[in-house]
């Protein structure tokens, strides 16, 4: 080995000492330069080791870059969002969906931390979500809440990965999102769709004993008139059937937004239901509103009761007047349109097609979306105790979809209000409701079979009808009506049954019956009907229907009708009831 003089000596030590200062402990552990060794070939051969694990290190590093890049290529153009960030939430990478979707340039995102395009309510889940890949757990369940750049919000799913170094450290996260925003919309939908059914069924159910109820007060209060000779009893009484009649109309609201209560559709114009309900209408709102009317011309039909489409317009229309306290305009327009494929997507129980769109716009007060939520329950109300009862706009629901329609609301605070109701095109020229016949005085010998299960409304529409001399049979429900028909062996002249009663309902007796030569007219009543009746609540043209409550008068009145003008059904008439 060849003598170095200090000099030379002393830069060889400063180069050896270059060396491992570079390397490291861990290069001088798996390289250590033998002091034997010539002291210049020994740094040369040190030099030529680092330079081959530096080399190592740039591969391994283009490896990785490389299937990073390879992996970001991949999911470039992928239907969800993929970034890399690092383990401090950086992003690192992203691919062009992510880019397209949050409405955000490339360059804006990278190198930015991910939490700055989270929703404030969100960020807490993306930390956690984070700490778990790289604890190799699965991120806590939740909604991503992401913010694009023009304020919308996309809901989203994350799964992800850890990419760990040679030493096992996290190097970076791959993580992937899936817009999950419409089906959480239509699991909205859904959930709402189910709540209001749930109430519908609770207020069906309600106003279905109520009207049993209404209707005894009712037939107590119309006989026990005669009896009454003071003036004070008299105005008692009055005051008795006054609130009574308040309570039926209640209850009405209730059965509509249930879709239990009968309906007369037929062919129907909705310009000349407009043009119908006109005059009304302005007297109704007054001169500080302005009614413009935007009738489509050629409008395509809809079945629908004229009457309860006049109601959905007053009811739709004072309710406007309501937010326009100082005046404004209020806009009503008919068109004809095509909902498709994406719009029945985005509307949970429409079906594509032809529809005619009926739109009652203000320019008022507006709702904030907490109101709008909770618009068509029952009994919800923003206006002062005294001012409203809840149920005007849970009626208009409920007729729109007993009518196989829908309807939306669009409302800003401060811009007003649009309602848009959808009512399927239909076939058939328009018409007029069944005119109703004149009452004849009431009265009669005829035999009645009457079948109810309530107690109280059986032995007060039997007092009823024997006041007015008919010959009446009672039974308790549907089989012991069957069983005392069959027993008997001839039929009567008219049959008032309940519609809904355990064991045997009055429809399916009535088809028992009626093939069986027992059965000549039927009168149904109910509270509610829809379990008994087709098409959501709609009966077959020629079935006669009492709707629960009723006075003596009224139902004296019907049943005359019926046995003067409706011809009996023969014993070879089959089930139909129609």
């Amino acid at each position: 080995m060849a003598e170095l003089d200090d000099e030379a000596r002393r830069r060889l030590e400063d180069m050896v000492e270059l060396v491992a200062r570079i390397a490291g402990s861990d290069f001088q552990a798996r390289h250590p330069i033998s002091e034997a060794a010539d002291e210049i070939d020994a740094v040369a051969a040190a030099l030529n080791m680092l330079a081959e694990d530096f080399a190592a290190e740039r591969a391994r590093r283009e490896l990785a870059e490389g299937r990073l890049r390879d992996a970001i290529e991949g999911y470039e153009n992928a239907p969800g969002m993929f970034c890399s960030v690092d383990p401090g939430g950086v992003v690192m990478q992203c691919n062009a969906t992510m880019a397209q979707w949050l409405g955000r340039p490339r360059d804006t995102l990278v190198g930015k931390p991910l939490e700055g395009l989270y929703s404030p309510a969100s960020r807490q889940l993306m930390r956690e979500s984070l700490a778990a890949l790289i604890d190799d757990r699965q991120p806590p369940p939740g909604d991503h809440d992401i913010v694009c750049a023009d304020g919308r919000v996309l809901q989203t799913l994350l799964s992800g990965s850890v990419v760990r170094d040679a030493s096992g450290r996290p190097e970076r996260l791959r993580l992937i999102y899936r817009d999950v925003s419409e089906e959480r919309r239509l699991e909205g939908q859904l959930a709402q769709a189910q709540k209001m059914d749930g109430i519908g069924r609770l207020a069906g159910g309600v106003a279905h004993d109520f009207n049993n109820l209404l209707t005894a007060i009712f037939c107590s209060g119309e006989m026990l008139r005669p009896a009454l000779t003071t003036p004070e009893g008299r105005e008692d009484l009055e005051q008795m059937l006054g609130a009574a009649a308040r309570a039926a109309e209640l209850t009405s609201h209730l059965l509509a937004f249930s879709r239990r209560t009968v309906v007369a559709p037929v062919p129907t114009d909705l310009n000349d239901r407009l043009l119908h309900v006109d005059k009304l209408l302005r007297r109704t709102l007054g001169e500080h509103i302005e009614i413009v009317t935007a009738a489509s011309s050629a409008l395509w039909t809809v079945v629908v009761d004229p009457a309860r489409f006049e109601q959905i317009v007053m009811n739709l229309a004072v309710n406007a007047r309501d937010a326009m306290p100082r005046g404004g305009r209020l806009t009503l327009e008919t068109q004809n349109v095509e909902l498709d494929e994406d719009y029945a997507r985005g509307h949970l129980g429409v079906r594509p097609g032809p529809y005619v769109m009926f739109a009652v716009s203000d320019d008022g007060v507006g709702m904030p979306r907490e109101v709008m939520d909770r618009l068509f329950e029952p009994f919800f109300t923003t206006k002062d105790v005294g001012k409203g009862t809840g149920l005007g706009l849970a009626m208009v629901y409920g007729i729109v979809r007993q009518a196989g329609g829908s309807i939306s609301v669009y409302s800003e605070v401060g811009r007003g209000t649009t309602f848009k109701i959808y009512l399927p095109r239909a076939e058939g020229t328009p018409g007029e409701a069944r005119a109703e016949v004149a009452s004849p005085p009431p009265g009669g010998h005829e035999t009645i079979l009457v079948v109810e299960d309530d107690a109280v409304v059986r032995a007060l529409v039997l007092r009823t009808l024997r006041s007015a001399g008919y010959q009446v049979i009672e039974a308790t429900d549907g089989t012991a009506g069957l069983d005392l028909m069959r027993h008997r062996g001839q039929p009567v002249d008219l049959t008032l049954t309940d519609m809904v009663m355990p064991r045997l309902g009055g429809r399916e007796m009535a088809e028992r019956l009626r093939a069986e030569g027992l059965c000549a007219r039927v009168l149904f009543m109910s509270g509610y009907t829809s379990n008994s009746m087709d098409h959501q609540g709609v009966f077959d043209p020629g079935t006669e229907f009492l709707q629960k409550p009723f006075t003596p008068a009224t139902l004296l009145s019907r049943v005359r009708v019926i046995l003067d003008t409706t011809r009996a059904t023969p014993p070879d008439a089959g089930t139909s009831i129609a």
